[in-house]
């Protein structure tokens, strides 16, 4: 048998959905109370009955210069740690 998630916890991720649209589920959680991964499963609960909508997080401003700053910065690091790989290989350090 599927236990049902409490109806109270899901009634609350609800309200605050409609108090603050953009939250995120970090945020839900941490305001009620309830454990991130528990949040994510009755969010997903709720896409899934068509309850709630989503919007993919990389439409929010700011997100995908992020991405590609840390991109950018892994690159580097990656070029930094090959050269000085090849220079240990070579004898020159």
């Amino acid at each position: 048998m599927i236990e049902q998630p409490p109806k109270e916890e899901i009634l609350h991720i609800i309200k605050e959905i409609e108090i603050d649209p953009s939250a995120t589920q970090r945020a839900l959680s941490g305001k009620l109370g309830i454990s991130l991964g528990k949040t994510n499963y009755f969010l997903k609960e709720l896409i899934k009955k068509g309850l709630i909508k989503v919007k993919n997080f990389s439409t929010r401003p700011g997100k995908l210069g992020k991405i590609n700053n840390l991109k950018q910065e892994w690159e580097q690091l990656v070029n930094d740690k090959s050269r000085a790989l090849f220079r240990s290989s070579n004898g020159i350090i």
